[in-house]
């Protein structure tokens, strides 16, 4: 072992000595977690804002859509004709409306009717209203789970391969302790080194 070496050595075993340095060390990661309860007891006391329901208003000259009108946090209501969806469209009772023609089934076209200017329909209305007309024409032909299956054909679960992170040695590990990465990562760092000079005198 070179000078160089030994004085690292000495150096760094006299600094992982001190008291400080060790408390310093150690509560990093417990005012972490001081921190993190804190945050989720006064979470927790505080109400959560009341979720805001989207209305949405449609029209059904089919005559078979009146079903499944609980879409999530979007509600449709039905109206008899285009003239008293219109006035609930003013009059601010719903944010929308859609036409089912007669000839739906057949085109596929769908009228929607909107106060906004929209290059394109959001794409949570566009769901909410396809996840309607599909359970509706579905309604009765198909068991309820097949219809679920169509409206939501994905259920993604991802599981990292966590094997060639903790081939990574301390870094992996450190990765893993999401929580206080940089505190919990030192303090296991600073310890295997200590450990691993101390086994080398």
């Amino acid at each position: 072992m070179n000078k160089t070496q030994l004085i690292f050595r000495h150096e760094f075993l006299n600094t992982v000595k001190r008291v400080g340095f060790i408390i310093m060390t150690l509560i990093v990661p417990v005012l972490a977690l001081l921190a993190i309860g804190i945050f989720q007891l006064v979470s927790a006391i505080i109400e959560p804002s009341e979720v805001e329901t989207t209305t949405i208003g449609y029209i059904d000259d089919i005559g078979e859509f009146d079903q499944y009108t609980t879409q999530g946090l979007i509600e449709l209501v039905c109206y008899n004709t285009q003239d008293d969806a219109t006035k609930a469209l003013i009059n601010g009772n719903v944010s929308e409306y859609f036409v089912i023609p007669r000839d739906y089934t057949s085109t596929g076209v769908i009228n929607h009717y909107t106060l906004e200017k929209q290059p394109e329909t959001p794409a949570p209305t566009v769901a909410a209203i396809k996840r309607f007309l599909t359970s509706n024409i579905l309604a009765g032909k198909v068991p309820q789970a097949t219809i679920n299956v169509i409206d939501a054909p994905l259920n993604l679960q991802t599981y990292g391969d966590w094997r060639r992170v903790y081939r990574a040695g301390w870094m992996g590990e450190c990765y893993h302790s999401r929580t206080f990465q940089l505190s919990t990562c030192l303090l296991h760092y600073v310890l295997r080194q200590f450990y691993a000079f101390g086994a080398g005198e």
